[in-house]
């Protein structure tokens, strides 16, 4: 696998990337769209998740993204990159855990290259 293919330029882009690698995997992807507001380049902004793994396991681990809009290019890499994992994917199958991947926490951030989400706020 090409590491650099799973990383993005823009949130739109890399939001596309991440609901793919979840819809080839067939997971459900639940959108939680942010009302009234739109990316830099008009897109519509969205926090995706997705579940990998059984919902009622006794364990799971929470992969999030973008909790600093700016630091989503990065995450939102790693989470693609892991759906795309045939290794990955295998193992959790395997312990009989989930996964839950919680894809840009703050999509406004990410997409307006900026640390702070809609309302100016620093979510951390």
């Amino acid at each position: 696998m090409d590491p650099v293919a799973q990383f993005s330029p823009s949130y739109a882009e890399a939001r596309g990337k991440f609901v793919a690698a979840a819809r080839a995997r067939h997971l459900a992807v639940e959108a939680h769209v942010l009302p009234d507001r739109h990316g830099t380049d008009g897109e519509v902004l969205a926090t995706d998740v997705a579940l990998l793994g059984p919902p009622e396991a006794e364990a799971m681990l929470v992969l999030t993204s973008a909790t600093h809009g700016i630091e989503g290019h990065c995450g939102s890499g790693a989470q693609i990159g892991l759906l795309r994992d045939d290794g990955f994917v295998r193992a959790v199958e395997e312990a009989r855990i989930a996964v839950l991947l919680v894809h840009a926490v703050n999509p406004h951030g990410f997409s307006h290259g900026r640390r702070v989400n809609e309302d100016n706020v620093d979510l951390n």
